[in-house]
C-alpha cells in the first residue's frame, strides 16, 4: 500500500431534482487491487485494472431545508493526532466554509457507520471538540451498541458527541427527513446503514463502506476482504442495492469510492457499472 497522498482535490458540487451533493475529499491512497478492476473504471474511478484508489471522503447533502454532513472523513483518525492537527481541522472547516457548509450551520450529521469517526471531532484548546457544535449526530442503536460492548474499537473519542449530548440512536431503518432514510445494511459490519435519498429526478444512495471497490460494482458478490462481518449477506445488500438504483435510474457514491466517486448506476451483463455524472468545482 502506498503512502496516503495528501493533496487536496477540490470540492465538487452535483445536483439533480432537490438534491444538491458536495463531496469533498481530503486525501487517497494507491494500491496494488485486490481483483482485476474493471475497464469502464480507468481512469474515473482506478489508476488502472491493477491498482485500487481509496479517497477519504466526505458528503455534504442538502434537501429538505437541511444542511447535513454525511461520514465526515471517517478512517482518518489518526490525523487528528498528527502533527499539524489543528491546521489540519482549520484547513476543513475552511473548505465546508467555501462550500456554504459552515460548521456552525450544519444542523445534522449522519454516519453510515462506525470505522473510526473522523473529523466529527477536532483539537480544540482543552481537548477535543465537536466540529459540528450544534448538529443532531445520527448514529444507528445497533452500531452504538457494538461500540458500548467492545465489538467495535478505534473509536474512543465518539464520547466527546456522546457526552455532549449530540447524539441520536435510531434504527438501521429510520427516517431522517422526509426525503432521507437509512437502508440496514449490517453485512458489512454492526450498524451499518446506507444513506439513501429519495427524489423524482432519481434516487441517491450514500454507500459508507458497502461499496469500496470498483470491481464490486461489476461483481456485487466480491468480498471485501477481511472487512465485511457477513461476506454473504454483505453480497446480497450490494446486489439489491445496485439493481434498485439501475431500475430506478439512481445514483451511487462511496464514502471511500475512489476517483469521482461514483455515479449513475448502469446494469452491465450479470453486474453494473457506474458512468460519472457532470459537476463542478465549488469556487
Amino acid at each position: 500500500m502506498e503512502k496516503p497522498n495528501a493533496e487536496v482535490s477540490p470540492a465538487v458540487r452535483y445536483e439533480w431534482g432537490r438534491v444538491r451533493l458536495t463531496r469533498f475529499v481530503d486525501g487517497w491512497f494507491t494500491f496494488e487491487a485486490p481483483a482485476r478492476q474493471p475497464d469502464w473504471s480507468v481512469p474515473a474511478y482506478a489508476p488502472a485494472t491493477d491498482t485500487a484508489r481509496l479517497d477519504f471522503a466526505a458528503y455534504g447533502l442538502e434537501v429538505d431545508g437541511h444542511r447535513i454532513i454525511v461520514d465526515p472523513w471517517l478512517v482518518t483518525d489518526g490525523a487528528r493526532q498528527a502533527p499539524g492537527a489543528t491546521a489540519h481541522g482549520d484547513r476543513l472547516q475552511r473548505e465546508l466554509d467555501d462550500a456554504g457548509f459552515a460548521a456552525a450551520s450544519v444542523d445534522l450529521v449522519i454516519f453510515t457507520h462506525l470505522d473510526g469517526i473522523g473529523w466529527s471531532v477536532c483539537p480544540g484548546a482543552d481537548g477535543p471538540v465537536p466540529m459540528f457544535p450544534h448538529a443532531r449526530h445520527v448514529l444507528t442503536r445497533s452500531g452504538m451498541d457494538a461500540w458500548r460492548s467492545g465489538v467495535i474499537d478505534g473509536v474512543d473519542e465518539l464520547a466527546v458527541l456522546v457526552d455532549a449530548g449530540l447524539v441520536d440512536e435510531v434504527a438501521c431503518d429510520a427516517t431522517v427527513t422526509p426525503s432521507v432514510t437509512l437502508r440496514p445494511t449490517e453485512g458489512h459490519t454492526a450498524g451499518h446503514a446506507v444513506v439513501q435519498v429519495r427524489d423524482p429526478a432519481g434516487d441517491l444512495a450514500l454507500a459508507g463502506h458497502l461499496v469500496q471497490l470498483p470491481s464490486q460494482v461489476a461483481d456485487p458478490a466480491e468480498p471485501t476482504p477481511g472487512l465485511d462481518a457477513v461476506p454473504g449477506q454483505a453480497a446480497v445488500e450490494r446486489r439489491v442495492l445496485l439493481a434498485d438504483l439501475a431500475r430506478t435510474g439512481g445514483v451511487l457514491f462511496g464514502q471511500i469510492l475512489g476517483g469521482c466517486g461514483g455515479g449513475a448506476v448502469i446494469a452491465d451483463g450479470a453486474g453494473y457499472r457506474l458512468v460519472p455524472r457532470a459537476g463542478g468545482h465549488v469556487a
